[in-house]
């Protein structure tokens, strides 16, 4: 796990690097959207909206995730739990 963890991490700097955050979240997830600097998630129960402005925004991959989670409390440090790269891979 901690390999497929390491090998999404890379290749999630990479495309930071190369194409910043429009190429960082491009194929995260189907549900994950990118317009104008804001950052969605389709098909969420609930609704809330977070402005991230200079705060910073912590990815973490999982392998047990199946699709993107932000923070549960607003008041958490801002975080975006994802689907890992390579589960299938296990």
């Amino acid at each position: 796990m901690q390999l497929v963890l390491e090998a999404d991490m890379t290749y999630r700097a990479r495309r930071l690097a190369v194409g910043g955050a429009r190429l960082l979240f491009a194929d995260m997830h189907a549900n994950l959207r990118r317009h104008d600097g804001v950052l969605s998630i389709d098909q969420m129960i609930g609704r809330h909206h977070v402005a991230v402005s200079g705060r910073g925004l912590l990815l973490m991959p999982s392998v047990f995730a199946h699709k993107p989670a932000p923070p549960v409390h607003l008041e958490e440090p801002l975080r975006l739990t994802y689907p890992s790269r390579g589960v299938a891979t296990l």
